[in-house]
């Protein structure tokens, strides 16, 4: 006679139990098994040797200048910091996300690096920039564990700096008094921006109306030989716009413009003030 046995509530959960205790001690997926245990490297300090580059202290080639720099990034002294697979630093262009250059750096012994296994990669950063491209480069590193597991990063500033010369406006090139009658009216304006860096150092030319509503908008004149902003010639250092007022009788008065050009450097020149008298 076959007896048949039935299970109970309680053992039918305790069942169930172990059955989730043992899936989830696995830890496996459709990638194999997973090592919960796998933590990151940690770096703890770096730095670029010199962090300032002078061009004046080099010699150019065709106008560029050859940059060398010595990156290092140290690992924290930890289990998991000795595991180190790898160790990069990239070099990001000023006020950019564009990347310069990329270098490997060691832990091996081998010159540029001076102790191997001391958890300390060293290794050599070079570039290239005009006088046009000096500023503050950012050296980013990034450390690479034996799971493939990527460090926290670190950033330092590799400045490169040049002595430079402030962009001086020339000329202005615009009327002093204008009519509005029931036409719209346009306006052509020019500024001579010159640089002694190069005429290329010129990054940007404008003008603010100081009796606008937003004096600090900026308003900016092209040297593109482009005739529709009353540019006629490219690369003159001429540098033009068109301002289109319609015939509102309200507009008619005296403006300020204020003329101001900038260079590729960050520096900007003394401001320029314009009287032009609507009527």
């Amino acid at each position: 006679m076959t007896m048949s046995r039935t299970l109970s509530p309680l053992s039918l959960v305790r069942g169930l139990m172990f059955g989730v205790f043992v899936f989830w001690g696995c830890e496996t997926s459709d990638l194999g098994t997973v090592d919960s245990a796998g933590l990151p490297p940690y770096a703890d300090a770096a730095a670029v040797r010199p962090d300032t580059v002078k061009l004046r202290t080099l010699t150019p080639t065709n106008g560029v200048y050859a940059i060398t720099a010595l990156a290092q990034v140290r690992v924290a002294a930890t289990e998991q910091g000795k595991d180190v697979t790898g160790a990069t630093v990239t070099i990001y262009a000023p006020g950019s996300a564009n990347e310069v250059t990329t270098a490997t750096l060691r832990d091996d012994g081998v010159s540029p690096d001076t102790t191997a296994g001391d958890l300390r990669f060293t290794g050599t950063v070079r570039f290239s920039a005009t006088i046009t491209q000096a500023g503050a480069y950012r050296a980013r590193f990034v450390l690479t564990g034996a799971a493939g597991l990527e460090s926290n990063l670190l950033e330092r500033v590799l400045f490169v700096d040049r002595d430079n010369n402030a962009p001086v406006i020339a000329s202005i090139i615009a009327p002093d008094t204008v009519d509005l009658s029931s036409d719209t009216l346009k306006i052509g304006m020019a500024a001579r921006a010159i640089d002694a860096d190069g005429p290329t150092d010129v990054k940007e030319v404008y003008f603010r109306s100081l009796d606008s509503s937003d004096p600090n908008n900026k308003f900016y004149l092209l040297d593109n030989g482009d005739v529709r902003n009353g540019d006629a010639v490219k690369g003159d250092s001429l540098y033009s716009i068109i301002i289109v007022l319609p015939p509102n009788p309200a507009l008619k008065k005296t403006y300020r413009f204020a003329f101001q050009a900038a260079d590729t450097y960050g520096d900007t020149s003394a401001t320029v003030i314009h009287r032009l008298t609507v009527r």
